[in-house]
């Protein structure tokens, strides 16, 4: 698993980016950049690279893996003159369902403002399992229904269809939905997963999240065989005009 930054880093402030997949602007909101994990495991071997260094000794940037807004103990820190670093010290134990962000620090004041890009192994419970997890902060439509990504791209909700591989056959058998404000008494949105079938069809993987109180949701019941040519995206189907969102997800 492994993410870049599109934008360059902040000198002076804390920011956050996404866990997995380009980041557009790291950002010092740490909700625009939720992940969720859609099973358990440990993630390892944390290892950054920047485009140029940060300036001058002991100018540097840190890099923590967080979970549920708590420092891990997976932490790189790169100081000037070098550009690469790595953890292969730690390993931090993840379930499914929590949430996954990186924090980025700038220390001492750097003088660059680098690009960044990172990688870190995922090792499930249970053998032979992967994880595929996005998200963005584009608001949900509270009227009709759109699609996205399942991963990958920092993108915005469309009414056509966002399709991409995910470059291997699999059976996707989870997934699990962070909303970033609940609907609302009797409003609801449902989040399908689309695979090939007479043009795109509905998977067997389906989340409705409704009412006043619940903003996550999960579908461990059913699978999705899925072939290293199919091309799959995330439905949202909102009813009865819930209140605005942003959604985050995993899959796996």
């Amino acid at each position: 698993m492994g993410g870049t930054t599109y934008g360059t880093l902040s000198n002076i402030a804390t920011e956050y980016a996404q866990v997995m997949g380009e980041t557009w602007s790291p950002s010092s909101t740490e909700n625009d950049y939720r992940q969720v994990c859609p099973t358990s495991g440990k993630i390892k071997n944390l290892y950054v690279a920047l485009n140029v260094d940060p300036g001058t000794s002991p100018d540097a940037y840190r890099f923590t893996l967080r979970v549920n807004k708590a420092d891990s103990a997976l932490t790189v820190t790169i100081t000037a003159d070098d550009t690469t670093g790595n953890d292969t010290a730690h390993e931090v134990t993840v379930a499914a369902g929590d949430v996954l962000t990186m924090k980025i620090e700038p220390l001492n004041g750097p003088s660059a403002t680098p690009y960044a890009c990172w990688g870190m192994t995922f090792v499930p419970d249970t053998d032979g399992e992967s994880i595929v997890i996005a998200g963005t902060d584009n608001s949900l439509n509270t009227g009709v229904t759109e699609y996205i990504y399942l991963a990958g791209n920092w993108s915005s909700w469309s009414a056509d269809e966002l399709k991409h591989t995910l470059g291997q056959s699999c059976t996707l058998k989870k997934l699990y939905v962070l909303l970033s404000a609940a609907p609302g008494d009797g409003k609801s949105y449902t989040f399908t997963l689309r695979k090939p079938g007479n043009g795109q069809i509905d998977g067997n993987l389906t989340v409705t999240i409704t009412g006043a109180a619940a903003t996550t949701g999960n579908d461990v019941a059913h699978t999705d065989a899925i072939s290293n040519d199919d091309y799959l995206d995330l439905e949202c189907t909102p009813a009865n005009t819930p209140t605005e969102a942003d959604a985050y997800w995993g899959s796996g």
